[in-house]
Parts: C-alpha cells; structure tokens; sequence
C-alpha cells in the first residue's frame, strides 16, 4: 500500500451522531428493563403474599381457625402489658420459622416482653416486598432506645404483609378494644381471652374477602425518636400489624396512627392512638397486592371502585367480589 494513501477514520460529527444514537437506544432500553425488573419484583411480592395465605390457611386446617388479629386490647394503653404478640407470631411455624417462635415463647415464659425478645430484629424474607427499598427495617426508635441504634436496641423486624382488620377503624369509640370489627382479624380483651375467627364466619364468601395485603415501610427517625408504626409485628402497637379497607390502596388520604408521613407512598394524617387505620400500600405502579381468604392472589388497582372495595374488607356484610 502506499504510504501516502489516507486513512479512512470517522469524522468528528459522524463520531457525535453514532454516540447520540447509541445515546438514544440507552435511553429507549432503560425504562423496559426497569418495568421488567418491577415486574418480577410484583411478582415475587405476589408469591409471598400467596406463602403467608397458604400458612394462614393451613393454621386454619390445623387449628380449626385463623391465627389472632392481636392477643391485646386495640386501644391505647400502657406498657405493663408484656405480650404484644400479632398473627405473625402464631403463623412462624407455619412459614418454616419454628425456631423463632420456639425462642418467643421461652422469653415470653420467662417473663420477658414480645418487644424485647431474643433475634426480633432477625429478617424473614417471606415478609419483605423486593419493590420497597426500605427494607430490610430493623433498625427503629422506641422509648428503650439508644441514640444511632443497633438490631438490638430496635422494636424488631418489620414487614410489608398486614392481615386486614375490617372496613373501618382498629379502634372506634364503640369497640376501643376491637374485639368486634368487620374483617378476619381483631384485637383481644386480654392475651387470656384471644379472639379468632374462621372461613364459618366469612358469609361473603372466602374468594370475597380479604385476608392479607401490603404496605410500605418507612425508617424511623432515630435524630426525633418518630416512629412508624407500619408492619410492625414485634410490639404490635394498636393494630400495626394491620389493615383496613376504609380508604382504596394508595390513596391519597393519610393513614392515621403512629406514621410518618412521606408523600406521595406512605402518606400519614396524624400521629394518633385513637381511631387508628393503616391502608393498603405499596410501592409497585397503579395498585398493591392482596390475597383472599380462599388463598388466591390479586392485584388491586388504585382505581378500584371505593364502594367495591371497602366490602371487601369485611367477612359478613354479603357484598361481592368486582371483577379483577
């Protein structure tokens, strides 16, 4: 070749065109990849939702009901009481977690409180929704806690999967300490006289009511010593182990009770006691999971008719299911 033949080479501009172009195919990829990955995280939600049902529903085979909503009183109260266990403890070994529940009950025994006990800040990935970046959260503020926090200081792990408590309030003026409200799961007058119930009591039929469903977590501020109490199943506080149907999934209308508010996922009216009720949240686009008592999974979209949907949350008022 001769040594004065010229190179051929990309010119400046056609350079700047071929990386604007592969620019642009990044760009288009992107957002397809996202939507894919949050729709295996939707999924694998879905599946774990779908876990918890068939373990509520195999205490059920098991034990002639589902487990507790909570074995204490729904109303405000103070701290002497030492057992504050949710349906989540009685369902460990129901998720292949004997041995936690094995360690709770000998603390408990030996007359430790639920908010103290031994590996409570332990993760269980069946509980934790892969769309929610807060997890896992197991570092949180309490009235025991040091400033900075450790696991061991913490009010224990906390979950995205609430059991649902009925279509209005945890706590009403009429029924402050729950033991009468319209879903599956309910408070307690005393850890000494537990209240259950089972598919019997679902006249709406199981596919027609609501079992457990999501919310989201948001950190506690350790600086403030703020709490938020959602999913939280260690010292389960007033129902913060559950739902109610009295506002759509993700609506716009702040939970009320002890909550942080962080538009526009988690929103919170007021950090209350009284006439608590927590949503159901979640961090996937349009809608939240949820599984009936039949053990079928759903996803139940923001836009959901209200009226619809509020029946949902109860076992017995004959409403029906609307179409998924």
């Amino acid at each position: 070749m001769n040594s004065t033949t010229p190179r051929r080479a990309f010119t400046l501009v056609e350079l700047l065109a071929v990386i604007a172009i592969i620019g642009l195919l990044i760009a288009l990829l992107l957002p397809a990849v996202q939507s894919a990955r949050e729709s295996a995280r939707r999924t694998q939600c879905g599946n774990n939702i779908r876990q918890i049902a068939i373990g509520m529903l195999t205490h059920h085979e098991l034990m002639g009901g589902f487990p507790f909503g909570c074995n204490y009183p729904l109303k405000q109260m103070g701290l002497a009481l030492r057992d504050r266990q949710s349906w989540f403890h009685e369902l460990l070994p129901f998720v292949e977690q004997q041995p936690l529940r094995d360690q709770l009950m000998a603390h408990l025994a030996s007359g430790g409180s639920v908010w103290l006990a031994p590996n409570r800040w332990i993760p269980i990935p069946t509980f934790m929704c892969p769309s929610d970046p807060v997890n896992p959260k197991v570092i949180t503020g309490g009235w025991s806690e040091r400033p900075g926090g450790t696991p061991e200081d913490s009010q224990g792990f906390h979950g995205n999967y609430l059991a649902c408590s009925g279509t209005a309030v945890n706590n009403p003026s009429t029924d402050i300490d729950g033991v009468n409200l319209s879903g599956l799961f309910m408070g307690s007058p005393s850890p000494a006289d537990i209240r259950r119930r089972s598919l019997a009591h679902c006249r709406d039929g199981a596919s027609n009511t609501l079992l457990v469903g999501e919310t989201v977590l948001v950190a506690d501020n350790l600086a403030t010593n703020a709490h938020d109490l959602r999913g939280r199943y260690w010292n389960a506080h007033v129902g913060s182990s559950l739902f109610s149907t009295r506002d759509p999934p993700n609506s716009s209308v702040g939970d009320r009770g002890w909550c942080i508010d962080v538009p526009p996922v988690a929103r919170c009216q007021a950090v209350a006691s009284n006439n608590v009720a927590y949503s159901l949240r979640s961090r996937h686009p349009g809608g939240a999971n949820g599984a009936m008592a039949d053990g079928s999974v759903r996803f139940f979209d923001d836009s959901i008719d209200p009226v619809a949907y509020r029946g949902l949350g109860s076992r017995a008022g004959r409403e029906t299911s609307p179409a998924p």
